[in-house]
């Protein structure tokens, strides 16, 4: 165990007790050991990397989804540092009675809740009972206690035989295609094999991580939409938030060949180098109100290059 695990079964004996610890010890043991060859829990993995990887406004390198963490509930973390979240599940791929929510469960449950809270300092902790089955699913919404009802849910996700049968999963699909921007059979295959053997080499990594490593071994890369992630993160804090203020009337916004290019909803575009854009002093941001300033402000920025060169 890590020193961070160590020191959890120290919050754990405190809080709860030896036996809870000795119980927290015996969880990791018995999931790591099951871990081995868990297709279920290794689909859902992949299925909610692409989850969070398609919301528009993801940051990449501020999401980890890790497998087999050290809690109550522990077959898969995300966590989510935009809003310091902690999100656990627990999987049951059964149609039996491991899959149905228990007392056991609840106790689970609690506890984690209280080591997200208190030993991570996460400001949410969400709990997830993850089964195969959609029986146990509908039926299960009837077991979770009303006093957790804030915190603890039943999530149904299939049981997918091979990566092929999972890329035909819906929300998988839209989310593949929004960051290849491609909606080919092959190419979404291709994608979701790509990132399947990144989890699988490093199951604690951020999502920047992830998608970095799938870049470097693809040939050709096929996650266009990262790169554009990659871009925005070239961009000054105070740009990112004019955009955000003026996205309504903004038609795009990318970086191409180290020039900012902005199009407007009403068809101006404009465009400057990004170091130019960079040099912005205090008093041009501020007078940059609207959308008409903005525009503005790139064209002045142009013409310092042409200027500069006559």
């Amino acid at each position: 165990m890590t020193n961070s695990d160590n020191s959890l079964v120290d919050f754990v004996k405190k809080t709860f007790g030896d036996s809870e610890a000795k119980k927290l010890k015996n969880i990791h043991t018995g999931g790591l050991s099951n871990s081995k060859g868990g297709r279920y829990e290794s689909f859902y993995h992949l299925y909610k990397i692409f989850e969070i990887a398609g919301q528009n406004d993801c940051q990449f390198d501020k999401h980890i989804v890790e497998a087999q963490a050290f809690g109550f509930i522990d077959d898969l973390v995300h966590i989510d540092f935009t809003n310091n979240s902690r999100t656990n599940y627990q999987a049951k791929n059964s149609d039996n009675s491991t899959a149905d929510w228990t007392e056991e469960i609840s106790s689970r449950v609690n506890y984690q809740i209280k080591i997200d809270t208190e030993f991570h300092k996460a400001q949410h902790s969400f709990n997830h009972l993850l089964v195969s089955s959609l029986e146990k699913f509908n039926n299960n919404q009837l077991r979770i206690p009303n006093s957790l009802k804030a915190n603890a849910y039943c999530t149904h996700f299939p049981d997918y035989q091979t990566l092929i049968e999972l890329g035909k999963n819906p929300t998988l699909k839209v989310n593949v295609i929004k960051l290849i921007d491609s909606e080919s059979k092959s190419d979404i295959d291709y994608a979701i094999k790509l990132i399947d053997g990144c989890i699988k080499a490093d199951n604690n990594q951020t999502l920047e991580n992830i998608f970095k490593q799938a870049e470097s071994k693809a040939n050709p890369n096929p996650f266009i939409v990262f790169k554009k992630f990659e871009q925005q993160k070239a961009l000054p804090q105070w740009l990112l938030t004019k955009l955000e203020d003026f996205a309504d009337k903004i038609a795009s916004s990318e970086i191409r060949c180290d020039r900012f290019i902005l199009k407007t909803k009403s068809g101006l575009e404009a465009q400057a180098p990004i170091d130019k854009i960079l040099s912005a002093s205090i008093s041009e941001i501020e007078a940059i109100i609207d959308l008409k300033h903005l525009y503005e402000f790139i064209l002045r920025k142009e013409a310092e290059i042409l200027h500069s060169s006559t």
